[in-house]
């Protein structure tokens, strides 16, 4: 459903909220999802067999190799927003260069993701299987539909989110308008949410059932995929099709906060989680979200 609305966000010319919704969407899954998956999985969980209390473990070698992904995505997306803030030229210039950089930007992301894809599923597969992974592959049923069953019913499902995602970006403007809620946070908290609320729910599942190795698969997962597969695929897309001027020039106050979400979840990712970690996620989260919320219109877009 997220590349569904992205694309259709992009064929509206709606680059502002789009370019939000990227970021809004690895934060969300960094810290909505992981706090969400810390805490309640914390929580569930919270005490032994002796009624002492317990942290969740999770494989910590998966996320040292993942954890230089998200941080060299980080430092990437800062740059385009650093150089159109240093560059003097006329604005046409401006513009021209931060579209070349986000151009041969998106081009690297997309081979490094299809490395990664490879170090993952064939090179390396020994650093992303765990025990916990080993025993839901053991219990998983067969298959209860077949393969032309399933192809029919993803494209009827396809359509029907089309046609919500549709809706959803015709009726932003009025949204706007009628409220005071800016561009911004519809598209850094409401657009994501929306869009990735089934993953949410399966990742929070997976931690109350005390397999939090699964839960932040799907948000670590989730995230490298938006950022080095979905956003450079938009930029490409907008480049070579819709002519589009889809860039990685972001608010300079959306890339500090995306910036400083890479930096602290990586500090919490040593093997264990609890509630209070969680706590610390959703706290960061809310925080977030009621900045842009309370700030008056576009006003994020200056600084």
């Amino acid at each position: 459903m997220e590349v569904t609305i992205c694309f259709i966000a992009l064929k509206d010319n709606q680059v502002e909220v789009l370019q939000m919704a990227v970021l809004g969407s690895v934060l969300s899954n960094l810290l909505l999802v992981m706090g969400m998956c810390f805490f309640f999985g914390g929580i569930v969980n919270m005490r032994d067999r002796n009624g002492l209390g317990r942290e969740q473990n999770f494989a910590s070698m998966t996320f040292q190799t993942t954890r230089p992904l998200l941080t060299l995505s980080s430092a990437s997306l800062v740059l385009p927003t650093a150089v159109y803030s240093v560059l003097k030229a006329e604005s046409i210039e401006k513009e021209h260069a931060i579209l070349v950089l986000s151009r041969g930007t998106a081009i690297i992301f997309l081979n490094l993701y299809l490395q990664y894809l490879w170090f993952q599923l064939r090179t390396h597969t020994i650093l992303f299987i765990t025990e916990i992974l080993d025993e839901e592959y053991e219990d998983e049923d067969d298959p209860i539909i077949n393969l032309p069953t399933a192809v029919s019913l993803l494209v009827v499902v396809i359509y029907f989110i089309a046609l919500c995602a549709s809706s959803l970006i015709w009726h932003m403007e009025d949204v706007v308008h009628e409220t005071r809620v800016a561009r911004s946070f519809i598209g850094l908290i409401i657009v994501p949410n929306v869009s990735n609320s089934a993953e949410h729910i399966a990742a929070l599942r997976e931690a109350v059932n005390d397999k939090v190795d699964l839960a932040i698969g799907i948000a670590i997962g989730s995230s490298i995929q938006t950022v080095l597969s979905i956003s450079p695929l938009l930029v490409i897309l907008g480049w070579a099709v819709l002519d589009k001027p889809m860039t990685f020039h972001f608010e300079t106050s959306a890339v500090v906060v995306f910036a400083f979400t890479v930096l602290i979840t990586n500090a919490l990712q040593d093997g264990r989680s609890n509630y209070l970690q969680g706590n610390m996620l959703l706290g960061f989260y809310i925080i977030i979200a009621l900045t842009y919320f309370v700030s008056p219109r576009d006003a994020l877009d200056k600084v």
